[in-house]
């Protein structure tokens, strides 16, 4: 008995130095972000070292502290608004000098008036200082029609988060409203920025009047406007009805404007190697949408707006940082082209198998781990490229691609290949270079049609006795394998145009025999994996 309540003691004495040693790192850290004014990662330390603390003192320190982060990150707001008060006022300025004069036809009055906008804003203005966020905004709206749009509705989101972050502060939950006010803090707009937006708008609006011309908007069915440095994308894009394809790669765009939902005749959109991380809702509109490239921008996910482009044949997004896709792919029936490689998939959706009509399948440089057995349902499907991957089986239903014709599995996990592999009667070519393979299924021979087949880095000791049956075999890499001996009928290969193979594992009897017995027309490649 005694011994167990030694035991025990000690056991309560060990915890009680883990939690002061927990808390004191955590009080510390709260405390060193503060002093770098990272509020919201303080408020977040001091509030796991207050649940810490075992002791009055230390949770009555940790409350003190949490109410002087706190307070500090109610004061940089304050600062905040007082500071984007007076950038606003300069933008305020500048714009009036270069866009009022250019109000547009609104759809439900009148011309809007130079004198009819300065109202609607200075009333937002005011409203909006007085925290009538409300109609603030509603004025804001009605003013829409002017350039400077995003300008204005961004201010208003910052007046907006700002009300909700006070409202936050005032009710006690400090560490909400902070990671709010820090977000606010680190998107604070600068007056530098605010004349380089305005510089921008100003070079797009004078490339836009080189490139029109003369030409009226309406009749325009063709604009490319590729690497001309753009910012921004004028609103007038919107009246260019007749549109058929718009190339817009390689400029500096972040967004596009929502008057591309005007552009009801649009076929090919091209925004490849640009900045973008969202489209507008308005893309949804474009129903006559075809070609959508926005391959090398910075896109998460793909917005639910362009699963309602029915029409899309071709989908490039390569290059983003796509996480996953939407099981809504499956709505686009007419799709032929998917490439979404070069990004961050951690799997196929089995909706992808509902695309009856697709030809090209592009998924290499992902990390994919397996393959859904949907996929045999893509049976027009001829390109498959799934390379640079975690993959390590093959589903027996890849077989039932009955039209493929290329197959890319480079740079994967597998260990072997099902025996459906010899059911893809057209493939012409299959590379699986730098897989795991131990052997190869005696049906690979049945591929009457290939021409090319790539085995380098494996772990092959042998290959199929038969392998002279791929009668329209051009090339075979056997490289960086554990080969010694290759099949006596491979000098029945009469159409192999080159074969590789690794200096270093055949003896040189075997070496010779296959220099002698290899087809004339065959070029030997031999070289040293190592």
């Amino acid at each position: 008995m005694k011994s167990g309540l030694s035991t025990f003691f000690a056991l309560m004495f060990v915890l009680n130095c883990f939690a002061q040693s927990s808390f004191d790192e955590l009080f510390k850290r709260g405390k060193e972000f503060y002093s770098s004014k990272d509020y919201s990662s303080s408020l977040n330390e001091l509030i796991k070292a207050r649940k810490a603390g075992s002791e009055k003192a230390q949770i009555d320190s940790a409350d003190n502290w949490i109410l002087r982060v706190s307070q500090a990150a109610h004061e940089s707001i304050k600062t905040l608004k007082d500071e984007n008060s007076k950038i606003q006022m300069l933008l305020d300025e500048i714009i009036a000098d270069r866009y009022i004069q250019e109000a547009i036809i609104a759809k439900d009055t009148s011309i809007v008036s130079t004198e009819r906008y300065d109202l609607f804003r200075a009333s937002g203005i005011k409203k909006m200082k007085n925290a009538q966020f409300d109609k603030a905004l509603l004025n804001f709206k009605i003013a829409r029609f002017m350039r400077n749009t995003k300008e204005i509705l961004d201010w208003v989101k910052k007046a907006e988060t700002g009300k909700k972050a006070d409202s936050l502060f005032y009710a006690g939950q400090f560490a909400k409203a902070t990671v709010i006010y820090n977000e606010m803090i680190s998107q604070k707009i600068s007056v530098k920025h605010c004349k380089s937006q305005i510089t921008a708008m100003d070079a797009t609006q004078k490339l836009w009047k080189e490139m029109i011309g003369t030409k009226k908007l309406a009749e325009i069915d063709s604009l490319n406007l590729s690497g001309k440095n753009l910012k921004t994308i004028p609103h007038e894009i919107g009246q260019c009805t007749s549109l058929k394809y718009l190339d817009l790669r390689e400029n500096q765009l972040q967004t596009l404007p929502p008057d591309i939902g005007l552009l009801s005749s649009l076929v090919t959109l091209d925004i490849s190697y640009n900045q973008i991380s969202t489209f507008p809702l308005e893309i949804g509109k474009v129903k006559t949408l075809e070609v959508l490239n926005f391959e090398y921008n910075r896109m998460s996910f793909i917005p639910q707006e362009i699963y309602k482009l029915l029409n899309l044949k071709v989908i490039d997004a390569d290059g983003n940082q796509i996480t996953s896709i939407s099981s809504d792919i499956g709505r686009l029936k007419k799709l032929l082209e998917l490439s979404i490689a070069e990004n961050l998939l951690v799997s196929i959706p089995p909706h992808t198998g509902t695309l009856p009509d697709l030809l090209f399948l592009g998924l290499s440089n992902n990390v994919i781990s397996s393959i859904p057995p949907e996929i045999g349902r893509l049976k027009a499907l001829q390109i498959l490229e799934l390379d640079i991957n975690k993959i390590s089986t093959l589903p027996v239903e890849i077989g039932n691609l009955a039209n493929l014709e290329k197959l890319n599995l480079d740079v994967n996990l597998l260990k072997e290949l099902p025996a459906e592999i010899g059911k893809l009667t057209l493939l012409e070519e299959i590379t699986l270079w730098n897989n795991k393979l131990k052997t190869l299924p005696n049906e690979i021979v049945s591929l009457k049609n290939l021409q090319r087949i790539d085995l380098r880095g494996n772990q092959l000791y042998n290959i199929p006795a038969n392998i002279s049956q791929l009668s329209s075999l051009e090339v075979l890499n056997l490289g960086g394998n554990y080969l010694s001996k290759l099949p006596a009928d491979i000098s029945k290969m009469s159409k192999l145009q080159e074969l590789y193979l690794a200096s270093d594992t055949y003896p040189e009897e075997e070496r010779d025999r296959i220099m002698t017995t290899a087809p004339k027309t065959c070029r030997i490649i031999w070289y040293d994996w190592r």
